[in-house]
């Protein structure tokens, strides 16, 4: 944990205590300042003040908070909240968890990476991969440990960043800036695309000339918000490498043919085949691995060690994940993409498993903006649809004329309805020995009946567990 020294004796106001907000109180109190905490949820106040004796409730709508110098709000809380209001105009300094860590480490490197999708895979891989150099590593954010619980001693900060957390990042400052993709999301939070795309934006908005933006262009038309982003940095005298397919030919590293990394430049050469990393499947595991590869090489690793660290990435939970094999008279593998919470997830999950047939479990909570019918054209492989949860009849009005669907309440229904069919009326078309994949790729988010996406999954592959058990059983006792 990082002891924030520097509001020794001041007092401070963290909002929100969830994971972030509870390591930013932390680091706080650590380091000698008066903490003032709120949260919404009466539940989760009343729990962090018991387990902190030092902490104080101060209300939104009180004065207590008021005499804060440092404000921290957690990831996820909205700018038009009560206690914002009323403070934006005072003296107080607001300040995000990863800021706050650059200001204690300021001697280290700091990497950001950012987009709707891919970030936990690329922050997680270019750790991956810089575990090979001497430097000391250590990574977080919006993934898995919050900034402020990280490693007081590392010498490189890998941090992933949401858009919710690059909003109160006014100051952070990062060596290489990695922006991903864009795709309408959260529009709930911010209100509209625009204001989404600046809070992605402001990744690159402290950097110096010395400093490195990496951006990655995409697929399809918003792809083409990269290449603009990238048009005006570049204006700007900033230093910015391109990462895209070989249409793409000013980019540092592009995708040929869905699968070769390509290092241009006077002599261009194929550099790594995809199909060596079986833990980055996908032309959107490509880019990502482009992207990686690229950032890398600027910190001094060479080919063979990338390929090497390539080669050995596992996939992340939750994330085009084989959960479970079972063969009888169809090779069926269960696939576990429950990250996958909006359109762009879902489209390049489809097109990654769309080799053999495809039962597709989809639903969950309604996300503002999504047009489902946008996946029409992805569906070829697709034998049927499951759709479950708040979002199941938006969904089967959407695709139900291009594809079998139904609907069902929840994703166990959903799931039981998957294997009987497997069981009991094998899809159109399937024939002995064929590949049969069921797909969970809800294309939304998890709310409407798990805590997170995590859950979603483990529940999911809970599921494919007690099936396998079960059908092997019942083999087992055949004469």
């Amino acid at each position: 944990m990082i002891a924030l020294s520097e509001f020794h004796g001041a007092p401070v106001y963290v909002l929100g205590l969830g994971r972030s907000g509870l390591a930013t109180a932390a680091a706080l109190e650590a380091g000698g300042a008066t903490l003032m905490v709120w949260d919404d949820n009466p539940e989760v106040l009343s729990s962090a003040l018991e387990h902190h004796s030092g902490w104080r409730a101060a209300e939104p709508h009180g004065e207590d908070m008021l005499q804060a110098r440092l404000v921290v709000p957690s990831p996820g809380v909205r700018p038009d909240h009560l206690a914002l209001r009323r403070l934006e105009n005072g003296a107080a300094v607001f300040a995000s968890d990863a800021a706050l860590l650059q200001h204690a480490r300021s001697e280290a490197r700091f990497i950001g990476i950012t987009g709707t999708n891919g970030k936990s895979t690329v922050a997680s891989l270019l750790a991956h991969m810089l575990e090979a150099t001497p430097f000391e590593v250590a990574t977080g954010g919006n993934l898995g440990v919050p900034a402020l619980s990280l490693a007081d001693n590392a010498d490189v900060y890998i941090l992933e960043q949401s858009s919710y957390q690059l909003y109160w990042s006014h100051d952070l400052s990062f060596d290489v800036a990695v922006f991903l993709n864009i795709s309408h999301d959260h529009l709930n939070w911010h209100g509209n695309f625009q204001r989404y795309l600046e809070a992605k934006r402001r990744i690159f908005a402290n950097q110096r000339e010395d400093q490195v933006a990496v951006i990655a262009r995409p697929e399809g038309h918003l792809g083409a918000v990269s290449a603009r982003l990238a048009q005006e940095l570049t204006e700007q005298a900033r230093s910015v490498s391109l990462v895209g397919d070989e249409r793409h030919s000013s980019a540092g590293v592009v995708v040929r043919d869905q699968r070769y990394l390509v290092e241009t430049g006077a002599e261009p050469s194929v550099v790594f085949d995809m199909q060596e990393a079986p833990g980055l499947p996908g032309f959107h595991n490509a880019l990502n691995a482009a992207v990686c590869w690229l950032a890398a090489r600027g910190a001094g690793l060479s080919r063979h060690v990338l390929a090497e660290r390539l080669r050995s990435f596992e996939a992340l939970a939750h994330r085009l994940q084989n959960v479970g094999r079972w063969r009888a008279d169809v090779n069926l593998n269960f696939i576990d993409d429950s990250k996958a919470t909006n359109l762009d997830s879902t489209r390049a999950a489809l097109r990654m498993v769309g080799a053999g047939r495809v039962l597709w479990l989809a639903g969950g909570e309604p996300k503002a903006g999504q047009n489902f019918r946008e996946l029409r054209s992805e569906l070829a492989a697709v034998e049927h649809g499951f759709f479950f949860g708040a979002e199941a009849s938006s969904l089967h009005e959407a695709l139900s004329d291009v594809i079998e669907a139904s609907v069902h309440r929840t994703l166990d229904e959903a799931f039981t309805a998957a294997t009987n069919m497997v069981l009991c009326a094998r899809p159109n078309n399937a024939s002995h020995g064929e590949s049969l994949t069921i797909l969970l790729s809800p294309c939304c988010p998890s709310f409407d009946a798990y805590k997170n996406f995590e859950e979603r999954g483990r529940h999911f592959a809970q599921r494919v567990h007690d099936f396998i058990h079960h059908e092997q059983t019942k083999l087992s006792h055949q004469p």
